[in-house]
């Protein structure tokens, strides 16, 4: 494998912008490179103030540097750290190039610590002191065991085209004292300074752009004026300290975790499902050990004009139809063997990086017809099944309590539902017991699931949605095929009906209650309902 310094001086190099995520502990390392992220920057100001550490206390150098080898050990991509909290004298940056490498960290982004601060908008030096911070330069970067690490330098633009000029003429001292490339940034909420300074360096060496408050600068603007390197800078800290702020208020109001966002239902220290959470460490052998069936052959004839061109499941906004939203859920639980088994306008459903079967007799067969296609031709390797309808959302929390449920066939059901609260005749269900939040975990068994039960008798409302375990896909397949020998069955059987014959046959088909946080989208005002789920 190519050196991590490699790796970085090659980025710098290439024909075309590339894109550092700063973060500022391993999992937020680890995250960057699973999202795809080439590199990394670390700022040392960033890594403090997650420790709560104020700017005026600067982290020690031993703490930084185990933080640092932390992070470099969960990931295989380059980091970049930004040196930029303290004055370092030719000595003390050259030993810093000295540490860095040994905990292979790829480069390091000097600040120009000369610089009187006192006039934010035109920082300036002397030539005294740019020549001796030269010298430092030339000296940190001789230290350096390989030619490959990288030192650059973070010019400061200032507020004014002045101040432009003024940082043109320190850069090029930089560029002739042997570094790498030149970083800069403006505290300007316009990119105009940060392009004025790129068009006058042209293709000098390699410059480095920290958009902080450029909100409005493009990716081809980035390409067109030739940046070598991208960096957001402190975008995930805030992002991550507005969340956890927001979590905690939510616990301290509400003292439940029905209203948290399903993103962070399940793991507070990382903001992550616990499964997402649990792929980014380093100790964790966490593989998908589930497969997800949806089903979205059908038509919907009641939407009119809506599904003419496209299947239910693919209305809603062009970039996020409902199946999209669906299939989003299931990434976010780390589940991502995805097959939909779709039927009627099946050229609309194209989202990638899922598997597709075909039920091409959707207009002369039943839902028992689909799930047959959609299991028949998986393998017996010990995963199991998460089935679902392909207009049916539900939150996160929802589907962790179904994967953490050790049965063999298990159905959710929604104990709120009651008959009264539907025109249509909906699957509800008989139990071997009601609904209870005592929390009891004494194992509840489905009894009968149709349309015409006693109201009475009810227990809740089948949600759709079916977990089948390794061991339970075998009894539960030969029941479909069971089924399926009957025209009737193959025609308008659904899987309720297949789930009574397993009940039939002394099959145990267990229940998971829940109350509400799911929507089936059966009506065109559920479409909208959708949007804000």
């Amino acid at each position: 494998m190519m050196k991590k310094s490699s790796q970085l001086h090659h980025l710098l190099t290439s024909d075309r912008p590339e894109f550092l995520l700063g973060t500022n502990d391993a999992i937020a390392a680890k995250m960057a490179e699973t999202i795809g992220f080439q590199g990394i920057w670390a700022s040392g100001w960033a890594i403090a103030a997650q420790l709560g550490l104020p700017d005026s206390q600067p982290l020690s150098w031993q703490l930084m540097f185990e933080l640092l080898e932390l992070m470099a050990d969960a990931t295989s991509i380059p980091i970049l750290f930004d040196a930029a909290r303290t004055d370092y004298d030719p000595s003390q940056m050259a030993w810093l190039v000295k540490k860095l490498e040994q905990r292979d960290i790829a480069g390091v982004c000097f600040k120009e610590a000369y610089l009187s601060t006192r006039d934010r908008t035109a920082p300036s030096g002397s030539s005294t002191a740019i020549a001796e911070f030269c010298q430092s330069l030339k000296v940190a970067k001789a230290a350096a065991h390989t030619p490959e690490f990288v030192v650059l330098v973070r010019v400061e633009l200032g507020m004014t085209k002045t101040s432009v000029t003024e940082a043109l003429k320190r850069a090029r001292a930089y560029d002739k004292a042997g570094i790498d490339g030149i970083v800069i940034y403006s505290a300007h909420l316009s990119p105009e300074l940060l392009l004025a300074f790129k068009k006058a360096w042209g293709d000098r060496s390699p410059v480095v752009i920290m958009p902080t408050r450029a909100h409005g600068l493009r990716p081809e603007v980035l390409q067109r004026y030739q940046f070598a390197l991208v960096v957001w800078e402190h975008q995930l800290l805030h992002s991550a300290t507005t969340t956890m702020q927001r979590t905690a208020e939510m616990l301290f109001r509400d003292r439940h975790l029905l209203n948290l966002d399903t993103a962070i239902t399940s793991d507070a220290a990382t903001g992550l499902p616990l499964e997402q959470s649990l792929s980014l460490t380093l100790d964790s052998q966490v593989t998908n050990a589930n497969r997800v069936i949806l089903l979205a052959a059908a038509q919907n004839s009641d939407w009119g004009e809506l599904t003419v061109d496209c299947p239910k499941c693919m209305v809603g906004a062009p970039d996020r139809p409902l199946l999209g939203r669906i299939i989003q859920i299931y990434h976010h639980l780390g589940l991502t063997d995805i097959t939909v088994v779709r039927g009627y306008g099946k050229a609309a459903i194209d989202i990638p990086q899922i598997r597709y079967i075909d039920n091409d007799a959707y207009d002369r067969t039943g839902e028992l017809v689909s799930l047959y296609l959609g299991v028949h031709e998986l393998p017996q390797d010990g995963r199991d099944w998460i089935i679902s309808q392909g207009d049916v959302l539900f939150k996160d929390y929802i589907l962790q309590q179904l994967l953490d449920v050790k049965k063999d066939i298990v159905v959710v059901v929604d104990a709120t539902a009651r008959p009264q609260s539907y025109q249509a005749k909906p699957d509800f269900v008989t139990a071997s017991q009601p609904y209870s939040d005592d929390g009891c975990r004494q194992p509840i068994y489905l009894q009968q699931i149709g349309g015409d039960l006693p109201e009475a008798d009810i227990c809740g409302l089948w949600t759709g949605l079916v977990k089948v375990s390794a061991k339970g896909q075998k009894p539960f397949y030969k029941a479909l095929r069971s089924l399926l020998q009957d025209e009737t069955m193959q025609q308008f059987g659904r899987i309720p009906a297949l789930l009574n014959h397993l009940i039939a046959l002394k099959c145990p088909v267990h229940i998971l209650y829940i109350t509400d946080h799911w929507l089936e989208v059966a009506t065109i005002a559920d479409v909208l309902k959708a949007t804000r789920f």
